[in-house]
């Protein structure tokens, strides 16, 4: 796998220019020497968000020990969905105020979906618009989080419920971040991987299923090649409808019943993508009760979960002793952003790369439940 760039054209990006550049690097150091290179010695007006877990990584320890020396700024959060708060964007937005930055200066988000989402969103607020840069260190947000522009924190009990859309000008992959994360990180992301699968690409979906072993063992070539594979997916969507209106609700298959485990539970509590896994396994289940796809391709996708771990039961083990469980779940999915008025939505599917965008009545989501 050589380094490897390619660009995103999306049609609208709030802070001045026209695309979005992914690029792909085989080791981290050539990462992050790349990323040096492209300030061409102007360092002083850099912001660099991490966290805690991430900032202990040798290759990170001396990328941070080597941004100090450039005078770069550095804000570290603490790790865990918990920490997803107004709060800590405030830290950012304090970092860059305090030493009175340009709307020029630029937020480097260096971490997994967490930070990208803050630091995204701090960069959008800071002045009306700053520049974006993305590391992602997780499967989860390379395959997923930090393509679109999507920006967030959680608010009171309720998942992203504070955000904005807001493209980064570069964002830079390598696979090599992956050898770093624990059995539970990993898998969370995976989920993502499988969610892209199922609504874009029948040959991942395919891949998914035959070459489970490679896959668990994370062969640095089938990962690269499931990235990239994910990264295109959701790039064509977000060009086509970047804010969210139409095709891009897609990419929530399984998110509803999946932001709703994941604010009952408490934060945290359960990964979010593990939150999918079962939000996807609902979505299928809800699918064939209401007639939308066959008993075949819902055991099909039960199938895959299956084997690679995931719960697929009507309520998982995390609230399974709460009392009424499901009742609860509903209240939460009442919340979704992709609700309209007295509606749920739900993203369902006929067949693989064959999705609709419906609302349900809530009789038949207690049934799945």
């Amino acid at each position: 796998m050589e380094n490897e760039s390619f660009t995103l054209n999306f049609k609208s990006v709030p802070h001045g220019t026209e695309t979005s550049k992914l690029i792909y690097f085989k080791t981290t150091q050539d990462l992050f020497d790349c990323f040096w290179h492209s300030f061409r010695r102007n360092f002083e007006e850099i912001v660099i968000v991490t966290d805690e877990k991430i900032a202990e990584l040798n290759d990170v320890k001396s990328f941070l020990e080597e941004a100090r020396k450039k005078h770069a700024e550095i804000v570290t959060i603490p790790t865990g969905e918990k920490n997803k708060t107004f709060d800590n964007v405030f830290v950012m937005l304090n970092k860059a105020l305090s030493k009175g930055f340009s709307r020029k200066c630029t937020f480097v988000a260096l971490g997994g979906g967490v930070i990208s989402d803050m630091c995204a969103l701090a960069s959008s607020l800071y002045k009306r618009g700053a520049q974006l840069q993305i590391i992602p260190t997780t499967l989860l947000s390379m395959s997923d989080a930090a393509i679109g522009g999507k920006t967030g924190c959680d608010y009171g009990d309720y998942k992203n419920m504070l955000g904005t859309f807001y493209p980064a000008s570069i964002i830079y992959f390598c696979p090599e971040f992956l050898e770093t994360l624990s059995k539970k990180e990993y898998y969370s992301g995976l989920a993502e991987v499988i969610k892209t699968a199922m609504l874009y690409d029948k040959e991942l979906f395919a891949l998914l299923k035959s070459e489970q072993k490679k896959i668990r063992d994370r062969d640095s070539h089938i990962l690269y090649e499931a990235i990239k594979k994910c990264s295109i997916a959701k790039s064509k969507i977000v060009e086509q409808d970047i804010t969210e209106k139409d095709i891009r609700r897609q990419l929530n298959l399984g998110h509803t019943f999946a932001h709703a485990l994941e604010s009952v539970a408490g934060f945290g509590v359960i990964p979010h993508g593990c939150a999918v896994a079962w939000g996807l396994s609902r979505a299928l289940e809800l699918s064939l009760n209401l007639g939308y796809c066959n008993k075949e391709y819902r055991d099909e996708v039960f199938e895959l979960l299956d084997m690679y771990g995931y719960c697929t039961k009507s309520i998982p083990d995390e609230i399974k002793n709460l009392e009424d469980a499901s009742t609860r779940l509903i209240e939460a999915m009442r919340q979704d952003k992709k609700n309209e008025p007295g509606k749920i939505c739900f993203i369902l599917q006929k067949g693989v790369e064959d999705t609709l965008i419906i609302n349900v009545d809530e009789k038949q989501i207690e049934k799945v439940l």
